[in-house]
Formats: structure tokens, sequence, C-alpha cells
């Protein structure tokens, strides 16, 4: 939901061989790019608004949705990316959650990557609607607060809600010249392929 130019959806082909990806980006000139990074039904449309043919059940949702709320963060430059950033109006955020939610299929799961302080409202609108919750926090080096969460959750499962232990970015206090400090564990992500599992 809201591919953009297709940077995850196109990373979850390269791990699972044969997989069908159909996706959906708001900007035409975003979709165009999309189709040509890979292969994938990109449709045109709104992700809170879905053309009939996304109206379906899918395995699975991935969704990066607008996180920013009205007024917080850096205003972006071009209108098309303060878009993707910004939640449109109270309540934006939590109505992308709605809509991945219902798109998964029964035992489907939803992933949603998004900034950590918006957990709270994330378990809260995914408890009621999909179980398994599984919270994996992202830091930039060991020690620092996370600013990012991923959140799992798949329909149909009940389980005590897991909060694994956080993936760190970077080696060492602090960026120390030009060069990759990737840690073990992002470098297999990022570089090897490594499947970005929450299971």
């Amino acid at each position: 939901m809201g591919c953009g130019v297709g940077a995850a959806m196109y990373c979850l082909a390269g791990r699972v061989p044969g997989v069908h990806l159909t996706d959906v980006e708001l900007e035409p000139w975003v979709a165009a790019l999309a189709r040509r990074n890979g292969e994938a039904d990109v449709v045109e449309g709104d992700a809170l608004c879905l053309p009939p043919v996304l109206r379906r059940s899918f395995d699975h949702v991935i969704c990066n949705s607008p996180y920013f709320t009205a007024g917080a963060g850096r205003t972006a430059s071009r209108p098309a990316r303060e878009a993707a950033m910004r939640e449109d109006g109270p309540g934006g955020f939590g109505k992308w959650l709605d809509a991945a939610a219902r798109r998964a299929g029964r035992k489907g799961s939803v992933t949603v990557i998004a900034r950590a302080e918006r957990l709270q409202e994330m378990i809260v609108s995914l408890s009621p609607r999909l179980g398994h919750l599984v919270i994996l926090p992202i830091t930039s080096r060991a020690g620092q607060e996370a600013h990012r969460v991923v959140v799992q959750g798949i329909k149909g499962r009940r389980a005590p809600l897991r909060l694994l232990a956080p993936l760190i970015l970077h080696e060492g206090a602090m960026h120390d010249g030009d060069r990759d400090n990737h840690t073990v564990a992002a470098q297999q992500i990022l570089r090897d392929g490594r499947a970005f599992s929450l299971a």
C-alpha cells in the first residue's frame, strides 16, 4: 500500500521466489517508475479508497504509511514526498492501518513500519483484528532509542504480543568517516539478501 518506486516490494520479491506482487500508488509518475523497476501489478489509486480491482484479500500486506502528524517533522521540498510522509488530517494514520488489516485474508499477515512514537496507535488499531503481534524496534546504534518500529500481525491468530530485541543498524557510537559501518545483522539484510522475518 503506497508502494512508491517499489523498494520494499522488490526486496520482498528477491527473498520470496515466485511471489506475485500487487501494489497501489497514488502518484502516476511514481507508479510508472515502480513498473520500470521490476515485475509487479502496480495500480494507480488511493490506498484509502482502493480501486475495485484491489478490493480483495491478500496473503500479506505491507504498509509504509504516512506517519508524521500535521505540523510535525520537516516539510519535504516536493509535494509528492510530503504527501507520502504526512497523514492527511486527524486519524489518517489509523485509516491506513484499518485499510491494511481489511485487505489481509484469513491467516494473512500485515507488516507496518512507522515512527516509534506511533507504536501505541498501531497496537490499539491492529490488535482487535490481528493476533500474534510482533514488534521489532530499529535503532541506529547500540544504546540509542529506537526511532522506527516494524509491527507484524496475523489474522485469525491469537498469541501474546512479542517485543523483539532491536535491530541495530550501525557499529560504534558515532559515524567516524566515509565508510560502510553497518552491523553484521544489517549487512546481511541490506547487502546479502537475508530474509527479514519476524516469525
